[in-house]
């Protein structure tokens, strides 16, 4: 991987961090983790975009829901961004850093 695409993955997980303590909310999450995914220069492997997306779509369906409904489904939203915290984690743990320029 090269150092762009660490720096990104290390930034998502700032981000989730950030959403965890509640510093931002599921939408502000969502909008920086896609862009985030959208700025990386290089392709993941086919199972790390399986994986995030199974857990991404109730991320990105929740943006459409009334806030007294995310409020409701706040737990669910949790786990869902701790699996995508795990994906990341696993993908810079399986992935030797190094410098590619």
């Amino acid at each position: 991987m090269n150092q762009q695409t660490y720096a990104i993955l290390l930034q998502m997980l700032f981000t989730i961090s950030d959403y965890k303590n509640s510093k931002i909310n599921l939408e502000q999450l969502a909008n920086t983790l896609q862009g985030s995914l959208d700025a990386v220069d290089e392709n993941f492997p086919e199972e790390f975009y399986k994986k995030w997306y199974e857990h991404w779509i109730t991320i990105d369906t929740g943006i459409a829901l009334s806030y007294n409904a995310r409020i409701q489904q706040r737990q669910i939203f949790f786990e869902e961004v701790a699996e995508l915290e795990k994906i990341i984690k696993g993908y810079l743990s399986i992935d030797t850093y190094k410098n590619d320029e």
